[in-house]
C-alpha cells in the first residue's frame, strides 16, 4: 500500500513564471488530480486551466517542494502565498478558494438571472420529485420520530384534537386486505399489501379500491 505524504506543492508555468501553490495530505495523489483535470480541461481554477490551453503540458512543472504535518498544512500553506505574488490562486487565504474574491457587476447580474431562472439549481433536492419508492422510505424512515418544526411549541386543544388519531381523517377498512388513510396530505392506497398510488381526495382513493377490488375479489374477514 502506497505511504501518503501530505505537505505543499507548486505547479509552475515555465513560460511566465506563475505559481499555483497547494497543500495536500496525499501529494502524489493530489498531482495526478491537477494534471488529469488539467488535460481533460475541466479544472476548477479557470486562470491555470486558460495558461495550460495556451502553453501545453511541456511548459509546466509539477512539483512537491516541502513535507507538512497535515495539522499544520494551511499555516504552512499561506506561508508559501507570501513568497509568490504571481500566483494562479484566486484567492489570497489558503483552503478558501473563492474568499476575499470580489465578483464584477456584470458576474453578479449573470449569476442573479442564473437564479432566478432555474432556483433549484442552487438549492439541494429543491424541485426534484421522488420516486413512491423512494417517499415510502422516508415515510418510514420518520415513524414515531418528532417534527423538528413542532418540538417546543405549544398546540391548541382544537389543534391537538386534529392531530389525535381520533381526530384524523384515517379510514381503514381491513387491516389484513386493504386500506386507505391521509398520508402527507394525499391518500394513500394499499392493496394486499401492494401500494396502488396517492390520491387528492378520500372519494378518489376509495374510488381505487373499488377498482382493484373488482378486478380482483377477496374475501373480507
Amino acid at each position: 500500500m502506497p505511504i501518503m505524504i501530505s505537505g505543499i506543492y507548486l505547479i509552475t508555468c515555465k513560460a511566465n513564471g506563475r505559481v499555483y501553490i497547494g497543500s495536500t495530505q496525499d501529494w502524489k495523489h493530489r498531482l495526478g488530480v491537477h494534471r488529469s483535470q488539467l488535460r481533460r480541461n475541466s479544472h476548477h481554477n479557470v486562470h491555470l486551466q486558460r495558461a495550460w490551453d495556451k502553453y501545453g503540458d511541456d511548459l509546466f512543472t509539477f512539483e512537491f517542494v516541502k513535507e507538512v504535518a497535515v495539522s499544520d498544512l494551511l499555516a504552512t500553506e499561506q506561508e508559501w502565498f507570501t513568497k509568490f505574488t504571481d500566483r494562479f490562486n484566486i484567492a489570497d487565504t489558503a483552503g478558501a478558494p473563492m474568499r476575499g474574491v470580489k465578483h464584477t457587476s456584470e458576474a453578479r447580474s449573470k449569476m442573479s438571472k442564473a437564479h432566478l431562472a432555474d432556483p433549484s439549481r442552487f438549492t439541494r433536492n429543491r424541485g426534484r420529485k421522488a420516486s413512491v419508492a423512494a417517499k415510502e422510505k422516508m415515510s418510514l424512515a420518520r415513524k414515531g420520530k418528532p417534527i423538528p418544526a413542532l418540538q417546543g411549541r405549544k398546540l391548541t386543544e382544537e389543534h391537538k384534537a386534529k392531530i389525535s388519531p381520533a381526530g384524523r381523517p384515517y379510514i381503514r377498512k381491513s387491516a389484513k386486505h386493504y386500506t386507505w388513510h391521509k398520508h402527507h396530505c394525499k391518500w394513500m392506497v394499499t392493496v394486499r399489501k401492494q401500494f396502488h398510488g396517492y390520491f387528492a381526495t378520500e372519494e378518489e382513493a376509495a374510488a381505487k379500491v373499488a377498482d382493484v377490488l373488482a378486478a380482483n375479489p377477496i374475501t373480507l374477514d
